[in-house]
């Protein structure tokens, strides 16, 4: 049986009121179509088979989230691992928001500042999670063994490959954290990851494999030295290519040494689908933005702080 993590009621009310508080200016900006009812309800008890109110907002199904940094290292170093030993509790919980049934945005809390609002976004997130939910859903009324272990359901993000996906951790014995037999189900991620299997339930294995070989969209891999220019030199000519302005890095004798980053920068273009949230705007750091190209080449270089020669004690 597919359940997510427990929590206690007591904080709902004033999770909703801090969400309805902004649920009028998305509506009022176009974001979120307004309803008949514009608030927000709680929406309804597990068990329960009273349904939301016609023509109102309702909290949907929430995840408590989780982090994965490094997917395209661990796919080379921790093939052999659980992705459950490999993720990190972010301290958000995320919040579907539904309008007659269907995911229209979404929320977050801060787990341990009693569940307050931290984020409120309307991007196709909320509609991929929902899709995702109702695969599981099937998934699990068609596969009777499956539905007859205990899952636990939390959401993943992979913010250097815009990437979401459910962790379904086996729920053994109690154990909210079970390291084994762990599922993975991709939500969203860029069409470039093609070696990333979607619409199937996935090993650990499955999942860090399609980030092999892949560069994430925004710094340079983990792992790299800062003396290694290679990754400098390939977005230097890249951007050169494609007519973007690059200056020759600053020479050695400046005493900076080599540069450990070079940053593509493309121009801000706004989506007409969502608010500047995970993928209200397009990529604007790192990129490529499919079909956009940079307009500036930016090296960045370590430096080390100088110190003080003048006594400043007493002034």
């Amino acid at each position: 049986m597919l359940e997510t993590d427990k929590f206690s009621a007591e904080y709902l009310p004033n999770f909703t009121k801090q969400v309805n508080n902004w649920l009028g200016d998305m509506i009022e900006s176009g974001h979120i179509r307004a309803l008949s009812n514009g608030s927000l309800k709680r929406g309804k008890a597990a068990g329960s088979s009273a349904q939301p109110e016609a023509g109102s907002y309702e909290l949907g199904e929430r995840f408590l989230m989780l982090l994965l940094k490094h997917p395209e290292i661990h796919a080379v170093e921790s093939l052999d691992r659980d992705l459950s030993e490999l993720v990190t509790r972010t301290g958000r919980r995320h919040y579907q928001i539904k309008a007659n049934h269907k995911a229209v945005a979404y929320a977050r809390s801060l787990v341990s500042k009693n569940e307050a609002l931290c984020q409120l976004f309307s991007t196709k997130l909320a509609g991929n999670i929902q899709d995702a939910i109702l695969w599981l859903d099937e998934h699990e009324r068609q596969h009777a063994d499956f539905a007859a272990e205990p899952w636990r359901v939390r959401l993943i993000t992979i913010p250097t490959f815009h990437t979401h996906a459910f962790l379904i951790q086996r729920a053994r014995n109690g154990d909210p954290d079970a390291t084994s037999g762990s599922y993975v189900y991709v939500i969203s991620a860029p069409e470039w990851l093609h070696e990333l299997p979607r619409g199937t339930l996935l090993s650990s294995r499955e999942f860090l494999m399609g980030f092999a070989g892949a560069k994430p969209i925004i710094g340079i891999p983990a792992g790299t030295s800062v003396v290694n220019t290679s990754p400098i030199k390939e977005q230097t000519i890249m951007g050169k290519k494609k007519g973007a302005k690059a200056e020759q890095p600053v020479s050695n004798q400046s005493g900076l040494g080599p540069p450990i980053l070079a940053s593509l920068i493309y121009p801000y273009i706004k989506s007409s689908d969502g608010l500047a949230g995970e993928e209200g705007h397009r990529a604007t750091l790192g990129g490529p933005p499919e079909g956009v190209d940079p307009v500036f080449v930016v090296f960045t270089y370590p430096v080390t702080p100088q110190s003080m020669k003048k006594d400043i004690t007493g002034t």
